[in-house]
Order: structure tokens, then sequence, then C-alpha cells
């Protein structure tokens, strides 16, 4: 964004002031951030700067004066940096024109070599979703992204819309995404509270917790391969703290006797030394009389 030998040059050759700089920095980054010309209204500016309205209005006059910003039509502008945001848009519409070209030969592509199973109209909804979501990335398209390019030029070019995507399977069956909740059934949720230990409040709170990262409409993983993922591993961390925890009491229960033996010898040390001396004393004197 900014051009460092350029900037200081020019800074110094206008013989800016430290307030000037910073003023003239901070506008440039507004500028570049909006990808257009900023407002000439000083209370807005004031509020995006923090600065004090009457320091802000006359550090843009000053700018405006030494030619640094250009007032016009109610907007304030630099004249390089409206250059270099063209650039820039110019460049990134390029660089998007460019992958959807490249995006949409792979789709044909794979359109016309994969036999990709019919959609019904809410699967196609959901592809279609994908397929925008895809557009917006501006990294090179992964294969589902081309795989959902490759079912909307289908639907485009065919009427057959009355079979699913995916035929109905056993690990569909036994898992069920029902607003925004997770159910198990046909022996699943047994299975699973076995690993929970029996615990269904644990089951249920660890399923409300999937159903946040679960993807239902996903074409490459099936819902109970992804619930079953973030199960295991909320039972393996489970499992992990309770073994924890038993050793723990066990080592504590071990090591309690111990310490409070030694803590009592300890205290009756000093009284028992005592005692020894005055006994061997007392001897002493016996023995001497």
């Amino acid at each position: 964004m900014l051009f460092g030998e350029d900037f200081l040059s020019g800074c110094r050759k206008a013989c800016m002031t430290p307030e000037q700089v910073g003023m003239y920095i901070y506008m440039l980054i507004l500028e570049w951030t909006d990808k257009a010309p900023l407002d000439d209204d000083m209370r807005r500016l004031s509020s995006r700067t923090g600065w004090d309205t009457r320091l802000v209005k006359r550090l843009v006059n000053e700018l405006v004066a030494l030619d640094k910003y250009q007032r016009d039509n109610g907007q304030l502008s630099n004249e390089r940096m409206e250059y270099e945001i063209g650039v820039y848009v110019t460049k990134l519409n390029a660089k998007k024109d460019r992958r959807e070209v490249d995006t949409s030969r792979a789709a044909n592509r794979i359109a016309s070599q994969v036999a990709v199973p019919q959609l019904s109209d809410s699967s196609s909804t959901a592809i279609k979703h994908l397929s925008e979501k895809a557009n917006k990335n501006n990294e090179a398209e992964t294969e589902i992204g081309l795989y959902a390019r490759a079912r909307q030029i289908q639907i485009q070019n065919t009427e057959r819309e009355d079979k699913p995507l995916y035929p109905l399977s056993t690990d569909h069956q036994r898992v069920a995404f029902e607003n925004g909740r997770l159910v198990l059934f046909n022996g699943l949720k047994q299975q699973w509270l076995k690993n929970f230990g029996g615990d269904e409040i644990a089951l249920d709170l660890a399923l409300t917790q999937a159903a946040a990262y679960v993807q239902p409409a996903s074409l490459t993983r099936s819902l109970e391969i992804q619930v079953s993922s973030q199960l295991a591993r909320m039972a393996r961390d489970k499992r992990d703290k309770d073994t924890r925890y038993e050793k723990a009491v066990k080592a504590n229960g071990k090591g309690q006797k111990e310490p409070e033996l030694d803590r009592l010898r300890r205290l009756m040390a000093p009284a028992l030394e005592r005692e020894a001396a005055t006994t061997t004393q007392a001897k002493r004197l016996t023995d001497e009389r």
C-alpha cells in the first residue's frame, strides 16, 4: 500500500510536521481499507481516528494545502492511492475472471466424464449453495466445488430430478439431524450410551455439542461418520479424565498416613529432645551428690 522511499521523500520535501505525517498515514490507510475516497466529513474522520474534531479539521486543511489530498464533490482522495487501488481492483477482477473460466472448463470436463446421480429439489438447492460458496473462494476450487459445478451443468441439461443424490443407506438411517439436533436410533444410541457409562444426560450434551460441528449436506462424509468421530473424541477425553482422577485418588489414599506420621514426629522432636536433655542433667546431678 505504501511505497517507503516515495512516502518518506514526499514528506521530507513538503517539510511536514509529525502531526501532519500521522494524519497523512491515517487517511491513506482508511482510503486503502475502504477502496474508495474518504468522505469530507470532519466528524466522521474524527470518529475513525479517535482525534479531536478541531485537530482533524486543521490537519486535513493543511494536507489539502500541501496537495497531499484533493477535495472534490464532498470527498477527499490521494491521487497515488487512487491509482494503486485501481491497479489492485483490476488485477483482482482479472484473476477472478481467469478462475471462473478455468473452473467452468474443469466442471464441463467432469460433467462429461463422471456420471453424477440426480438430485431432488432440496438437494439441488444445497448443491447450488455449495457452488456459490466455492465461487467466492479466492483459492483454487476443491473437488467438491467442481462436483457441484458439474452437477449444476447437468441440471441445466436435463429435467430428471426425481431421484435423490444418494440413496438412503443404513448409515444415514441411524442418525438424523432435526431442527438443529442430532437423534440416534436403530441401536446406535445404546451403542454410544455404553461408551458414556450409561449416562443419558452426558450423551445428550455430547450430541448437542457435536451438532455444531457436523455438516449434514456433506458430499464426502456421511452424517453417522461425522457424529461418531465427534462422540469418540468426547468419550476418549472423558475416559482419560476419569483415569487420571482415579490415579490421583489412589495416590492420595496411599500417602495420607505416612505424611501425617512424619508431621507428628517433626512436631514432637523438640519436646523429646528437651525431655532427654533434662533427664540426662538430672541423672548427672544425682551422681554428683
